[in-house]
């Protein structure tokens, strides 16, 4: 009887150990916080929570500014601007923009280019 104990206390205490390891923390505090896999898989197919907002390509294929960019180490980079926001309108550089259905929506661009867009706070002082 004690080694089945001992079992069930050591698969306890290793899923309270790896339990923060597999947990998804969001540095963003709103509600309306889309995750990457939603994102990916609206990209995919037509999704109940998402509008597809589709654009043609337009020069140069960027959005004007861009406070979260997230880039891969290879050569050359593959980046994607992580920002959130709630005028569709942001989407006028963007070949593929999702929305989500809540209002005011929240909208992220897919895009993925070269490089990153200029942070946004040094587009609005010029």
């Amino acid at each position: 009887m004690a080694s089945k104990k001992a079992v069930v206390m050591t698969v306890a205490v290793l899923a309270v150990l790896l339990l923060p390891l597999s947990a998804t923390v969001s540095a963003r505090t709103d509600a309306h916080v889309l995750d990457l896999f939603d994102l990916l898989s609206a990209r995919n197919h037509a999704s109940d929570n998402f509008v597809r907002v589709v654009r043609g390509k337009n020069e140069g294929n960027m959005m004007a500014c861009c406070d979260a960019c997230y880039c891969t180490k290879s050569m050359p980079p593959k980046c994607m601007c992580a920002d959130m926001f709630s005028d569709p309108h942001r989407c006028e550089g963007c070949d593929l923009c999702v929305c989500t259905m809540s209002y005011p929506p929240q909208c992220k661009c897919l895009d993925v280019t070269d490089c990153c867009s200029p942070p946004c706070s040094d587009v609005a002082t010029n």
